[in-house]
């Protein structure tokens, strides 16, 4: 099996090793498939000869996320934990604030090494720093996101793209290589403590509109079917009556209107301009 390019990769914390699995806190990269961090990940394991998870913290709330948000996501996610059981590797799903959630998951599995994805958001790097407080395991960090990873590109803040682009274009032959399949890992014995379990969660989601179901012939006009969210939500539109009135929805096909129209309402003049005559 081709290694992880040890450029991609960041040690966040040195530490001693467990004597569990490797993890892998899947966040920003929500895959299997060319994935550099789940490949590093299952390199470890494989050297080491010990199991292997992935683990992913459903945060309640997370910045602006709307139901629509959530319902992409776990959509994606469901596929996610299908694929890797095809490969022998479970799946957790842990519901809560990262920073407490995920040291109680690696502390309770006695992980040996924790692998993640390079995000730069801030409250990830919170995140990362906070469960970095609370363990004492080696935690790796992989950008699995950019062809260039990010510390490589740039060793400073960029103000131009004009001084980043040739550094990219430098260092692109090195890293334009094509990805490794992800093989299966198959846990010695079936270990007990890596069989994941069904959560029920109730997430708190800041509902702006019903989630309708849409066929091609009603497209824009009226929402066909329930809502398919649980009614234990707190602010669910599924718990109200049905003589509520649902919002509007646009229409995709809007009627034509003429330039000086759209120019008005936009604020900038006509682009052709008035004539006479």
């Amino acid at each position: 099996m081709a290694k992880v390019d040890s450029r991609r990769i960041r040690v966040l914390k040195e530490g001693a090793s467990g004597t569990g699995p490797v993890v892998y806190w899947m966040s920003r990269d929500q895959r299997v498939a060319d994935n550099w961090a789940l490949l590093f990940a299952q390199e470890l394991a494989l050297e080491r000869k010990v199991p292997l998870a992935v683990v992913f913290c459903l945060v309640r709330g997370f910045l602006e996320a709307t139901i629509r948000h959530y319902g992409f996501m776990l959509k994606g996610l469901r596929e996610v934990e299908a694929r890797l059981c095809g490969l022998g590797i479970p799946f957790f799903l842990v519901s809560g604030e990262p920073g407490c959630e995920v040291p109680r998951f690696l502390r309770e599995h006695e992980v040996r090494s924790l692998v993640t994805d390079f995000d730069p958001l801030r409250l990830k790097r919170e995140w990362k720093g906070r469960v970095a407080d609370r363990v004492g395991l080696p935690i790796y960090e992989i950008d699995g996101r950019n062809i260039v990873p990010c510390w490589i590109a740039s060793a400073k803040q960029e103000f131009g793209a004009y001084t980043l682009r040739p550094k990219i274009r430098r260092a692109l032959p090195d890293f334009l290589t094509s990805f490794p399949p992800c093989v299966g890992i198959r846990s010695p014995g079936r270990d007990p403590c890596l069989r994941p379990t069904g959560l029920v969660l109730r997430v708190h989601f800041r509902w702006t509109a019903p989630c309708p179901r849409w066929n091609g012939s009603s497209l824009g006009r009226e929402p066909l079917g329930k809502c398919s969210t649980s009614s234990s939500m707190p602010g669910s539109p599924c718990t109200r009556s049905s003589e509520t009135t649902r919002p509007k929805m646009a229409s995709p096909i809007s009627p034509p209107t003429s330039t000086s129209a759209r120019s008005r309402r936009s604020g900038w003049p006509s682009r052709c301009g008035s004539r006479s005559g």
